[in-house]
């Protein structure tokens, strides 16, 4: 007991700390890094935070922090995975967004889940503060010894810090502010926080997929070979045998099953309902037995019944299953792993696709007449060591022409990826029969052009 009051008051002290910081930071009007460094790391020493604790062995306690959505948390698995083979007996805590949650809640790879579920201005330092001061308190609780930042916002990197956890990993972006690159708003202040961190792995030398760029952190900072770099996703027996349930009436030898991923949370990547309307007739009229099965939440059922309003009701009854709303994300990842095929829009289903080996076909918003850096999302989010064809449009619209957003187009509504046709997204389905027969896995890009 006595043990725990002197825990609790060395966490008040730092919180005291971190709060009498902020405050003059709102005086200022700014947040140094290389200041709240300078000011806090006396405070962490004096209460023990900056002690090797367990010396970074295999039970030490580690801090995973990757709190944005369903898509990235998959794209992340490997390194989870391949941290806990490393850290065999260590008491691994994960933060996530609640998007995630469902999925993060079955990984066997962690200890504890703990949920951001504030929504806040990413880039209001004082709302950056308040969130993390509250889960800080959870944190210093737990002596971290080491912390993974694997994605690049001022939350991850700042609760990095706040966390007390003696070493933190996160990327160091090595980029010329004076070059034509496009770079975000969080990457900038990503840029100025990085003195928080301890070890800054260069963002340059992390490959292109971020599924690679999660991983390393491990390859740069134990120099050691990955021993796997496959995606997984996590559900239970319980979860697909309800996915078996559902897909029971289509499930025949002689016909394929193809899951339909016609929503998704970003307008900007949703490729028209009505257009895969056209699409899934095309592809009956080319081999009739082909079932579809459509898979996305609640907010994708309008989506859902859009597309199906473009059909007549003979060809519901033959080839359809609209599964939207009626299971959860590790329901619908299992759903999707017994299909043979995933058509839709860049979001959580192709990763979870990515994940169950299953073949991907991507209408995608990026025009094919703007160049694609680096950090492109049809790079950096490609399906991800499966066969796969993603379909561009072959030019920007007007207002998207001199975009250098990551996105290529940079409206926010369905806008360029609308100029896909369904002819060409068919003609992507047969190269990828071919992609798939030559068990090709990198991924292709195509247009109409």
């Amino acid at each position: 007991m006595k043990q725990n009051l002197v825990s609790r008051r060395n966490i008040n002290f730092v919180l005291d700390g971190f709060q009498k910081f902020f405050q003059r930071c709102l005086s200022t009007g700014g947040l140094n890094s290389l200041e709240m460094k300078n000011f806090m790391e006396p405070i962490f020493a004096r209460v023990g935070y900056r002690d090797p604790l367990h010396g970074g062995g295999p039970s030490c306690n580690i801090l995973l922090i990757h709190d944005v959505g369903i898509g990235d948390f998959i794209v992340m698995s490997a390194a989870v995975r391949e941290i806990r083979r490393i850290w065999s007996t260590a008491n691994i805590t994960l933060i996530i967004n609640p998007r995630a949650r469902e999925i993060a809640e079955c990984c066997p790879y962690v200890d504890e889940v703990i949920v951001n579920a504030a929504a806040f201005d990413g880039n209001n330092f004082e709302q950056l503060y308040i969130w993390n001061a509250d889960i800080a308190k959870i944190l210093l609780d737990r002596q971290l010894d080491i912390c993974f930042s694997f994605n690049y916002t001022p939350t991850t990197i700042l609760l990095a810090y706040m966390s007390g956890a003696r070493e933190r990993l996160g990327f160091r972006l090595s980029l010329d502010m004076n070059t034509e690159i496009f770079v975000p708003p969080d990457f900038l202040h990503c840029y100025h926080l990085a003195p928080l961190l301890t070890v800054e792995v260069p963002h340059l030398l992390c490959g292109t997929h971020q599924a690679d760029s999660c991983l390393a952190p491990l390859d740069y900072m134990l120099r050691t070979p990955i021993a796997n770099r496959e995606l997984e996703v996590w559900f239970t027996p319980s979860d697909r045998a309800l996915a078996k349930k559902f897909i029971a009436p289509l499930i025949d030898d002689n016909r394929k099953i193809f899951a339909l991923g016609i929503g998704g949370s970003a307008p900007i990547k949703r490729w028209p309902p009505k257009k895969y309307a056209a699409l899934v007739r095309r592809l009956v009229a080319y081999e009739p037995d082909i079932k579809f099965v459509i898979i996305g939440g609640e907010a994708d059922i309008q989506s859902a019944e859009t597309f199906k309003s473009a059909l007549d009701e003979k060809f519901i009854a033959n080839h359809l299953l609209d599964l939207t709303g009626k299971l959860n994300c590790r329901q619908s990842a299992a759903a999707i792993g017994l299909c043979d095929l995933y058509i839709g829009n860049d979001t959580g289903a192709l990763h979870m696709a990515s994940a169950n080996k299953v073949p991907i076909l991507n209408p995608n918003c990026f025009p094919m007449d703007i160049p694609m850096t680096q950090y492109a999302f049809p790079i950096i989010y490609a399906p991800y060591h499966v066969p796969s064809v993603v379909v561009r449009p072959a030019h920007a619209l007007p207002e998207c022409r001199h975009s250098r957003g990551l996105g290529g187009c940079c409206v926010p509504t369905t806008h360029c990826i609308a100029q896909i046709e369904a002819d060409t997204v068919f003609d992507g389905y047969l190269e990828l029969k071919k992609r798939i027969a030559e068990k090709n896995i990198e991924p292709l890009f195509i247009s109409n052009a």
